[in-house]
């Protein structure tokens, strides 16, 4: 199956759906071509643009600068690191994840490095804060899915996910102050079972 690769499982995949399956049409598959390319040249744009945006940081070293700062402010890894969480999961109620991760993991790895952390442990604290900026307004993405697909209105949605949003901040203060729950298993399958 590796070597089909991806292209050859997809011809595969569309072949089985047209002719073995007939649950697709040919109208369908271009309805699907045509939403997807819509759909990823969005994304790729808005991709190109943020990593257009970090280089611009990076050449003139601003994440270098804000580290300095910062830690000219405070060298406790505590409060930075909550600072970093308060920057992330605010990005994350305003920006869709991929460019927030292109924006402000050059800027701020420097920052939690410094604190301590791990580039692992980052990268799953990133990922939880985008993850939790997605269910929060104003731009909350999966708000607005939650409610296409369910024909409920995003105020109640809102409503009925505020504990789901204050468990998940719980979790992320967790895997934040105890990196070790967020590093045991990449630790444990690198020393092997």
């Amino acid at each position: 199956m590796t070597k089909l690769g991806l292209c050859g499982i997809l011809f595969l995949m569309i072949l089985v759906s047209l002719f073995i399956e007939k649950d697709m049409k040919i109208k369908d598959l271009i309805d699907a071509f045509k939403t997807t390319t819509l759909t990823l040249g969005g994304l790729l744009i808005l991709l190109g643009t943020a990593a257009t945006f970090g280089y611009v940081l990076t050449l003139n070293q601003i994440p270098e600068k804000l580290c300095s700062a910062v830690l000219g402010l405070t060298a406790n890894p505590i409060l930075i690191l909550l600072l970093v969480n308060i920057v992330l999961l605010i990005a994350g109620c305003f920006m869709e994840a991929i460019a927030a991760i292109v924006i402000f993991a050059p800027i701020l790895l420097p920052l939690v490095n410094a604190a301590g952390i791990s580039n692992l442990a980052f990268g799953i604290i990133m990922c939880v804060n985008l993850v939790i900026g997605t269910l929060t307004p104003p731009f909350g993405l999966n708000l607005f899915v939650a409610s296409s697909v369910s024909d409920v209105k995003v105020q109640d949605i809102i409503k009925n996910a505020v504990p789901y949003i204050f468990a998940a901040v719980i979790v992320l203060l967790l895997i934040t102050y105890v990196p070790q729950i967020s590093e045991f298993l990449p630790e444990y399958i690198k020393t092997g079972f």
